[in-house]
Order: C-alpha cells, then sequence, then structure tokens
C-alpha cells in the first residue's frame, strides 16, 4: 500500500525560466496517473546542464535522461526500453555540472 505517502501537487502558469542552480526545481504532476489529465512528468527549473535519473525502490536505474540547452524535460513514465512503468513509487536524482543535487518521490498510479 500507499499509506505515509507524502504527495505535493504544484502548478506553473506560463513558460518556465532558465535557472542558474537547481533551488527552483519542480517535478509535476505527483502523483502521475498516465492518460488521466496529463500525458508526462514534467521537471521544469532545470540549469542548462543536468542529468535527470529515475529509479525503483530496490534502487535499479530506470530511465536515465542528459538535458543540455533547455530548461524543462517531459518524462513519458517509461522506462529506457519504452516500457510502461508499474505503478509504485519511484526516485528521481537531478544533478548538473556545478556538482548541485536534488532528489524527490513520484507516484505513478493507474
Amino acid at each position: 500500500g500507499y499509506s505515509n505517502t507524502n504527495v505535493c501537487i504544484k502548478a506553473i502558469a506560463g513558460p518556465v525560466s532558465p535557472s542558474s542552480d537547481l533551488t527552483g526545481l519542480i517535478v509535476y504532476p505527483n502523483p502521475f496517473r498516465p492518460g488521466v489529465g496529463h500525458t508526462r512528468i514534467t521537471f521544469a527549473a532545470l540549469t542548462k546542464q543536468a542529468t535527470i535519473r529515475i529509479f525503483n525502490m530496490a534502487g535499479q536505474l530506470v530511465k536515465k535522461q542528459d538535458v543540455s540547452g533547455q530548461y524543462s524535460w517531459d518524462w513519458d513514465g517509461k522506462n529506457m526500453d519504452g516500457d510502461e512503468l508499474a505503478r509504485d513509487i519511484y526516485i528521481w536524482v537531478v544533478t548538473n555540472p556545478a556538482g548541485e543535487k536534488r532528489t524527490g518521490k513520484i507516484a505513478i498510479i493507474k
């Protein structure tokens, strides 16, 4: 079950501005329900270069994306093979060349 899971939902109105650090990073929607309202999970307010890694709860890397020259990335909830991920909690880690690191959890529900 998912009792004791804290979930935060944030919304952004308008375009996302470039960020010089990862302090303004926003990941939404959370929880993510594929096909209901949103079709992708957005990582917004990234730095000019960033690496996004998604891990399952066993610590296995399921998705990695290097982002360069754009300040947001839309993830379709699929793994590196293009398969939809199962309903679960996933850990995201965002790093940049300056050595900054932000982590969080995202729930995929169906």
